[in-house]
C-alpha cells in the first residue's frame, strides 16, 4: 500500500486489534482495539 493523502478527518480510519493477552487488565479484558484517523496520523 502507498501513502494515503486524505483531505479531512475520518475519511480513512485504520484499526488494529490485539489479543488474547495472557494477563487480563484490571477490568478483566483480554483484547484491545486502536483506531487511528489517517488525517491526523504522522
Amino acid at each position: 500500500m502507498g501513502f494515503q493523502n486524505t483531505q479531512s478527518n475520518n475519511s480513512l480510519v485504520h484499526s488494529n486489534i490485539c489479543g488474547s493477552l495472557l494477563i487480563p487488565s484490571i477490568a478483566r479484558n483480554k483484547y484491545f482495539i486502536i483506531f487511528v484517523d489517517d488525517y491526523s496520523r504522522k
